[in-house]
């Protein structure tokens, strides 16, 4: 069994590759999944959200990620960790929904244009739990 991923710098990558790569092997039973990439997108998103045994994703420096792709993430009830570092599209608003994954145990968010004090506390206050990484 693979149980972890590693996308760094993935420059080239197509996502569309990986995902049949996935699709393929339908088998995997994967824990982690870490992307740092610029071709990440809402779609991309989107098919990872549908690999439901994840319980750690790493979305760092993800440029292309906005406010809707997060949506897709709110699916993924086994998520325990979550890194959107370095993500500048998302927007206060679009991190406030990450409340509905109520199991997590750890989310980044340095370096997220939309992260503020008030966010901060918002998340705090709805996921006592959790560790929120400034």
């Amino acid at each position: 069994w693979i149980h972890c991923l590693w996308f760094k710098y993935a420059w080239g990558a197509n996502f569309g590759q990986v995902r049949e790569f996935f699709i393929q092997k339908a088998r995997l039973k994967l824990n982690l999944l870490s992307f740092r990439c610029i071709h990440i997108t809402d779609i991309g998103v989107g098919y990872i959200s549908t690999m439901i045994s994840l319980n750690a994703l790493f979305l760092r420096w993800c440029s292309q990620i906005r406010d809707f792709g997060l949506q897709h993430l709110c699916s993924m009830r086994n998520l325990q960790v979550l890194s959107l570092a370095g993500c500048p599209l998302l927007t206060s608003s679009g991190l406030s929904s990450i409340i509905q994954l109520r199991h997590l145990q750890e989310l980044e968010l340095t370096n997220c244009a939309g992260a503020s004090h008030e966010l901060f506390s918002y998340l705090r206050e709805h996921l006592p739990r959790c560790l929120i990484i400034e």
